[in-house]
């Protein structure tokens, strides 16, 4: 576990949790399944329970307003409000997958994580600002998970070490401002047909 919320440091406890959230889940399944091999909603979901195992309170996909061109305020929908103490953060969240090892590029890797954290991170403009509405500061969240080819599996370690450090290293050209990175051991069997997915990376900006 890697975690660096810098200036968010109320994220800090929910983050462990949100650590302990995922290996509950592979324990539970004997690690032969993950949260975060399916969609953003499946990953999302993790986190907003590690909210309430802190004993704090979490809303998914709950109807508000956003504001369009020139102000307008139009209905939609927020991937998730949640509250640590008194402080209310309102999320938008984005889950990306990147190939690592054999052929991958890094430099066109970092470029679709920075793309998935941009778009979240505009998408949490849109939200009504704050004191208005549920309230909070507003944060754009990204899921990035790497796969690697499953023939590379007995080799992973240097893969995975590369790709964490090419994020670590690439924080202002990412452009995030906290950081979670959840690569727990004993995930040799969280496979698809081709594909070995060895651990979620979060990447959080704040508007």
């Amino acid at each position: 576990l890697f975690i660096d919320t810098w200036k968010i440091k109320c994220l800090n406890s929910v983050l462990i949790e949100w650590n302990e959230v995922l290996l509950t889940y592979l324990k539970k399944t004997q690690y032969s399944d993950c949260q975060w091999e399916y969609n953003e909603r499946a990953i999302l979901s993790s986190f907003a329970a590690a909210v309430w195992l802190n004993d704090d309170i979490a809303l998914e996909e709950y109807s508000s307003e956003r504001k369009g061109k020139h102000g307008r305020k139009y209905s939609g929908r927020c991937d998730l409000y949640f509250e640590i103490g008194k402080q209310g953060f309102v999320c938008e969240a984005k889950k990306i997958t990147c190939g690592i090892g054999g052929k991958s590029n890094p430099n066109k890797t970092i470029d679709l994580v920075k793309s998935g954290l941009k778009e979240a991170y505009n998408e949490a403009k849109k939200k009504i600002p704050k004191d208005d509405e549920y309230g909070g500061r507003r944060l754009g969240m990204c899921f990035v998970v790497p796969r690697l080819p499953k023939a590379e599996i007995e080799n992973k370690d240097k893969p995975i070490t590369d790709f964490q450090e090419n994020i670590k290293n690439n924080k202002e050209k990412i452009g995030y401002s906290s950081i979670a990175m959840v690569f727990p051991e004993g995930t040799e069997d969280l496979n698809t047909e081709r594909y070995h997915y060895p651990g979620v990376v979060l990447l959080i900006k704040e508007v």
